[in-house]
């Protein structure tokens, strides 16, 4: 599955304003009290919160970051 879809699954959405292109990749997700936010650029990936408060994942998380980062050539298998 695509890195796209799995973070579909996940309630993100893919930026696709013209700042962000196959290498500078942006997906959001808005919830009851914040948006959050992973950013994919220069070889490195940030997951934020607009409250700036403390971050807690899951795997199924991880598993699409890591889906991504395969796609764009910063991991191997």
């Amino acid at each position: 599955m695509k890195a796209e879809e799995m973070f579909k699954q996940l309630g993100f959405v893919k930026n696709n304003s013209s700042c962000y292109n196959e290498i500078h990749i942006l997906y959001e997700k808005t919830t009851q009290f914040d948006i959050l936010e992973i950013e994919f650029k220069d070889g490195c990936f940030i997951y934020t919160s607009c409250q700036r408060s403390p971050m807690k994942t899951n795997g199924k998380i991880l598993k699409a970051i890591n889906q991504q980062m395969k796609e764009l050539g910063w991991l191997y298998d």
